[in-house]
Formats: structure tokens, C-alpha cells, sequence
């Protein structure tokens, strides 16, 4: 059986947060656009992705904090990976809270659970996508470079 290194799963989360931003950009474009209102699956989908990316993400995040000397596991993995990577994943966050902002109304929808999602709602979604994605990208690549 083999055994998974520490180098194999940031090589998945990098894969995983490469392919979920990409296709987050995708939906989130031509929803901007509209060209394509995606369904409530895949938006239910694309968004618990996310959530799996940001666990690891987080785990990579608390082995950082638990080296020698690191006070602010966030500032040490952003140190690592280049600049134009860490501006992107700033831009995204901030992106991704202005966006939601925009995306915010207040009339009344049908039920508690409604997968059709209006399209600025979906607009505001993909920003945290967007978001949360780049930053898994950043710190596996901060963490794989710190390790190195």
C-alpha cells in the first residue's frame, strides 16, 4: 500500500485550489456576462469543494503557526510564495467582499432552501470561491517552499 506524503497532499490541495479557481473564474464570468446562469447543483458543489480546500488549507495554515519562531502563520506563507501570487490572492479577498456587498438584497425569497440561485447572487458567491481558492493556492505554495 502506499503511503501519502506530506508532499502528495500539497500537491492535491494545489490541484484541487488550481482547478476550483479556474472554474470558479469560468462560472463567475459568465454569470457576469450572462452567458450561463449555472445550476443550484453546481453551485451547492463548486461551493463544498471550497470548504475542502479550505480545510486543508487551514491544516497547512496550523502547521505553519506551530514552527519555531512564527508568530503569524498568515504573514510567514504569504513571505514564501511570490509577490504576484499573494497581491492576486489579496485582490480576490477584497474582490470577494466588496462583490458580496453589491450582491446583498433584501426581498423575500421562496422557502428556507431554494437552489435557484438569482445571478448576482451567484455573482457574489464566486467571489468568495475566488477568494478562498487563491488562498489555498498561496499557502500550499508558502508551505511547500518554507519546507524546502
Amino acid at each position: 500500500m502506499m503511503k501519502v506524503t506530506d508532499n502528495m497532499k500539497l500537491r492535491y490541495l494545489l490541484i484541487s485550489a488550481i482547478s476550483g479557481l479556474a472554474v470558479s473564474l469560468i462560472i463567475h464570468f459568465l454569470t457576469m456576462f450572462n452567458v450561463y446562469k449555472a445550476p443550484g447543483w453546481l453551485l451547492l458543489s463548486i461551493t463544498g469543494w471550497m470548504f475542502l480546500v479550505w480545510m486543508a488549507t487551514s491544516g497547512y495554515i496550523k502547521q505553519i503557526g506551530q514552527m519555531d519562531d512564527v508568530r503569524n502563520p498568515w504573514k510567514e506563507a504569504m513571505r514564501h510564495c511570490p509577490d504576484w501570487l499573494e497581491y492576486l490572492t489579496y485582490f480576490f479577498i477584497v474582490y470577494a467582499i466588496i462583490n458580496f456587498a453589491l450582491s446583498l438584497s433584501f426581498e423575500p425569497t421562496e422557502g428556507f432552501f431554494n437552489l435557484d440561485v438569482p445571478r448576482h447572487k451567484i455573482r457574489g458567491l464566486s467571489g468568495f470561491w475566488l477568494a478562498f481558492f487563491s488562498t489555498g493556492i498561496a499557502i500550499a505554495v508558502g508551505r511547500n517552499r518554507i519546507k524546502n
